[in-house]
């Protein structure tokens, strides 16, 4: 990417904190982190004494705090809770609680690492950062609806920066100065049009509310572009492809409606169905796509589990030192048990509610078959076992079908009365002859 695309997002503030220059640190924030003594968005209250004891009392904590090795990620990973150097982001400086305030506040470093980077350049362009604890602990359901976290089994890991807190007050501040802005009309008037269609997908990807005024003149500045004419025209194209596409597969249904002389008083019930069978079969495919993400989460939950497994067993061998850790684990064991038992209990849910639907559609299909062709549901059911042809064109072949029974019947019943007429006519010859001879 050009350099000077960057100077889209130039920086609207300076900072001003005399420790930003020290070395790997690229930002300091500074804010609340969590909140206590009420319920959060979550819908979980922390007492105060989870935060006193177990975060700004835990031993470990203040050493890793003291000696600058508490360390975090840029977003929670889904699968572990120890720290990982490549994932670094944030450095937490300090933690303490306000005078006149429920809140834990931190001083938050983002580092000179890939990760605090991005965290580096989200901050330039204005995005609040949000910062989440990683902890493991249990909470049980108190009689006013929300979960009370338990302060006993609560441990604490660390702080990450992440997009979206539990705590919405979470979201702490750079220390920085007003800077005055720069005449960007000016600076966009040298870019090129690719660097302008760059410069304008980066701030739609950053934030497009913040630099609502530079996004202006982005667009302003490509209004009858090559680019921007032959954009339109795809969408204009793509529009009329599609409805092209809903023309011919109406006018196809009438031609076949029409071809097969399904009479006029049952096409709407007809369209009806079809209708019906087509919100069913996007039912259906809902909720064959909800049971395919439960068994992926049910998946990573049951190898969560084999994984918790084999820390457990590898834990029951170390020192009595490591028990603590060892009922942790156990803990985390049981909570994947239910929850891999609860996905189990949905997925099965869902499975008959689609086998149900598949039955109903079946059903509604072969009532409009019946009143189109004029045989009987069970008939109908005897020659359509499975729908993986259009409704028209199983109507039109049942309708045949139909069509060629009526004249073998008919057929039959005039083979029928004739055969009876010939032997009628041989005894009235019969009878004539014996009159004759009588007469003689």
């Amino acid at each position: 990417m050009p350099s000077r695309i960057v100077d889209v997002v130039y920086r609207k503030f300076e900072m001003k904190d005399p420790g930003i220059n020290q070395k790997g640190i690229l930002a300091i924030l500074e804010g609340p982190a969590m909140e206590f003594e009420k319920v959060n968005e979550n819908n979980r209250f922390y007492p105060r004494s989870l935060i006193e004891n177990k975060i700004l009392g835990d031993e470990d904590v203040k050493n890793l705090i003291k000696n600058r090795a508490l360390l975090g990620e840029g977003c929670h990973p889904d699968d572990r809770f120890e720290i990982r150097y490549p994932y670094v982001a944030v450095l937490v400086e300090d933690l303490w609680i306000p005078e006149d305030k429920e809140e834990l506040w931190g001083r938050f470093c983002i580092l000179d690492t890939p990760n605090g980077r991005i965290l580096k350049t989200l901050v330039d362009v204005g995005s609040a950062i949000g910062i989440s604890a990683r902890a493991l602990g249990t909470s049980y359901e108190t009689t006013e609806g929300y979960e009370m976290m338990n302060e006993e089994d609560y441990v604490f890991f660390t702080f990450d920066a992440v997009p979206d807190p539990g705590f919405t007050i979470a979201r702490p501040s750079p220390v920085f100065e007003s800077k005055e802005k720069v005449d960007f009309s000016e600076t966009v008037k040298g870019y090129s049009l690719a660097e302008k269609e760059i410069t304008r997908s980066l701030i739609n990807d950053i934030n497009p509310e913040f630099f609502s005024e530079e996004l202006e003149i982005i667009n302003e500045s490509l209004k009858g572009s090559p680019m921007k004419m032959l954009e339109e025209s795809q969408r204009k194209i793509a529009s009329l492809e599609e409805e092209l596409e809903r023309e011919v597969s109406i006018n196809k249904s009438r031609e076949d409606i029409r071809v097969g002389r399904i009479p006029s008083s049952l096409v709407s019930k007809l369209l009806s169905v079809q209708g019906k069978y087509n919100e069913e079969v996007t039912k259906r495919r809902s909720l064959e796509s909800k049971v395919s993400r439960l068994e992926k989460v049910l998946k990573r939950h049951v190898n969560e589990k084999r994984d918790l497994g084999k820390k457990l067993e590898s834990l029951s061998k170390e020192s009595t030192s490591k028990q603590e850790g060892l009922r942790r684990l156990q803990e985390k064991l049981r909570q994947e048990n239910l929850k891999v038992a609860e996905l189990g209990r949905e997925i099965k849910t869902l499975e008959d509610k689609l086998l149900l639907e598949s039955r109903k559609s079946k059903s509604s299909r072969i009532e409009a078959l019946a009143l189109i062709t004029g045989m009987s549901e069970e008939v109908v059911g005897s020659y359509v076992s499975d729908f993986r042809e259009p409704l028209f064109e199983t109507a039109n072949r049942l309708k045949r079908i139909a069509d060629k029974n009526r004249g073998e019947v008919l057929e039959a019943r005039q083979s029928v009365i004739s055969g009876s007429d010939s032997e009628k006519y041989e005894m009235d010859r019969t009878v004539r002859l014996i009159r004759s001879q009588k007469s003689i």
